[in-house]
């Protein structure tokens, strides 16, 4: 179960409890963009005959603003040449990472800058000596008194946490085992009397811990210990204390599923299990801040759907319906729409508590912006299940109208498409209907699958339908007419003759002709070689090479039955000859 379950825990935790701090404690840690991965050139870029640099390339306009800096290193992606072997590669990075080293600095020298803007020229020197330093010493102890340097310039609060960040990050990018560094460097930060600096910290160790449990598989009590400090300690504030309960969590879950990992039940320590629950109830009934509740409502769900337990989600869904903020509700009724979506596989009466619980979201969301992408997804799940698909592409249709932001657009064209096709496996005549809104999405490749399917299911439905209904010949020729016209709109719907080979035969043994499937790809074939689209024609030789093989290994097939029933013949008639 470990191997299963324990990473989407992690997972959880790292993303919900812990996501300020993700620079350290995975299994491989994050390390600053590096300029050999900065500098992957577009494909298309013919390299030149002979690798030269212009400077010009890598030197700004004399007396240029901020911004035009800024703007500048932005561009020079686009006009570097392409390095076509390793040694191209180590002098454009090194001439690129001088240049961005000496950007930065005209950039920290001037006094007008906005703090994103120092912090984006100082992410610049980091990145541009951390390259250097991996083959220059001299830049590496750059590197070292710059980021200690920009540690002691910092003032405000917000400064300081991205200073420490930063000095993090290229400890945690130096190819020395920095691990003693790393910790005195967390252990510093914590002492600091700055609450988001203690905040910081605890979320580095608690990166730190889950980090070496996914790698060695192993609990460390000591992180515990640690965090239990936190909390009995009067001289920190209430969050910081927040954060240490939330890492005491953490660890607890964490430990009670290595604990189930055991092979012997005799062996499992059920202690972590019992306090990681006595925990849940009293973080989320205490006196604590709306954020840390959020935290462990969403923590706690994650969890309790990972173990699929029913009933300990129904109450936290029962919980969440009694919630006052708009945040916990939505995940309320995400958990609520989720076990609702589970009944109503098994009945018509689970399906109806589904649809109308759906309406009901629809209705609030109306009000309740959180809710709009869960209401649509309990909508479309209710028609899914229904088998509507004619309601479920009115209903996109209806939500379409509405003009939702992107993300829910792309969802909602994504839902019609696929429900486009399963009306046509009904009924292949229905396409005409939908022609103008696939017209309308034929030149966005993020649909180009999608539509072929739909291409691809006419043929299909019709061709088996056919076959159903005694295989008449000339309705089957005419299908395939249109296929090699919907070819000529949506070449990739090319693999339906594959997929639709069963109805074909069919068809072929009603009508007396086994070779029904090789006349009909060798006529698709045929008008593809000649069509005025260099993708058919490419389709063509593809379906070509496909018949030379299968030809081959028959023959092959063959020639080994052949072979083998000759040698049973020999060894029979020794047998014979011996008696």
């Amino acid at each position: 179960m470990f191997q299963r379950y324990l990473p989407s825990v992690l997972g959880a935790i790292a993303s919900l409890a812990l996501s300020a701090a993700p620079l350290f404690g995975q299994d491989e840690p994050e390390r600053p963009a590096s300029l050999s991965s900065n500098l992957l050139m577009d494909e298309e870029l013919a390299p030149k005959d002979e690798f030269t640099i212009d400077p010009a390339i890598l030197t700004p306009p004399e007396n240029a603003t901020a911004d035009e800096l800024l703007e500048f290193v932005d561009s020079i992606k686009e006009k570097l040449p392409l390095p076509r072997s390793q040694e191209e590669l180590y002098k454009l990075v090194d001439a690129f990472s001088q240049a961005l080293s000496s950007i930065a600095d005209k950039l920290l020298a001037m006094n007008d800058l906005t703090a994103d803007q120092r912090q984006r020229a100082v992410q610049m020197k980091v990145v541009a000596l951390t390259t250097r330093a991996k083959v220059d010493k001299e830049a590496a102890d750059e590197l070292a008194k710059f980021v200690d340097e920009n540690l002691a310039r910092a003032k405000t609060d917000e400064e300081l946490v991205k200073a420490y960040q930063l000095k993090l990050q290229t400890l945690v990018a130096s190819e020395d085992d920095a691990t003693e560094k790393i910790e005195a460097l967390v252990d510093e930060a914590f002492q600091r009397e700055q609450e988001e600096l203690q905040v910081f910290a605890i979320e580095v160790k608690a990166n730190s811990f889950i980090g070496k449990v996914q790698r060695e598989g192993e609990f460390d009590p000591g992180i515990l210990e640690f965090v239990e400090g936190v909390i009995a300690d009067k001289n920190r504030s209430a969050r910081v204390k927040e954060k240490a309960l939330e890492m005491k969590l953490v660890a607890l879950i964490v430990a009670s599923e290595l604990e189930k990992e055991k092979e012997k039940e005799e062996d499992r320590n059920t202690e972590y299990a019992e306090n990681a629950e006595k925990l849940f109830e009293e973080l989320l009934k205490g006196e604590y801040s709306l954020d840390l509740k959020k935290t462990v409502y969403q923590l706690r769900a994650q969890i309790l759907r990972e173990s699929e337990d029913e009933e300990k989600l129904t109450a936290l869904a029962d919980d969440l319906a009694k919630q006052e903020d708009e945040e916990l509700y939505a995940l309320g009724v995400a958990v609520k729409g989720q076990l609702l979506i589970k009944a109503a596989q098994d009945s018509d009466e689970g399906i109806k508590a589904l649809v109308e619980y759906a309406d009901k979201i629809v209705e609030e969301a109306k009000t309740q912006k959180l809710l709009k992408i869960p209401s649509v997804g309990l909508k479309v799940r209710s028609f899914v299940l229904k088998n509507d698909n004619e309601g479920l592409i009115k209903y996109a249709d209806e939500e379409l109208a509405l003009n939702p932001e992107d993300e829910l657009k792309n969802d909602l064209i994504q839902v019609k498409l696929r429900a486009i096709t399963s009306v046509l496996s009904e009924n292949p005549d229905a396409l005409d209907s939908y022609m103008d809104f696939i017209a309308s999405l034929k030149d966005d490749e993020q649909y180009a699958g999608a539509i072929a399917q739909i291409y691809g299911s006419r043929f299909v439905s019709a061709a088996s339908k056919i076959a159903e209904d005694k295989g008449d010949l000339a309705k089957f020729n005419e299908r395939v007419e249109q296929f090699k016209k919907d070819l000529e709109t949506c070449p990739r719907a090319i693999t339906a003759i594959i997929m639709a080979r069963q109805a074909i035969d069919q068809i072929g043994a009603a009508n007396n002709n086994e070779k029904l499937f090789e006349e009909t790809l060798d006529s698709i074939i045929d008008f593809c070689k000649v069509a005025q689209s260099e993708e058919l024609n490419e389709i063509a030789q593809s379906l070509e090479n496909m018949k030379a093989m299968q030809e081959q290994q028959k023959k092959a097939a063959q020639e080994a039955a052949e072979k083998a029933a000759s040698e049973k013949a020999d060894d029979e008639g020794e047998e014979s000859g011996e008696k």
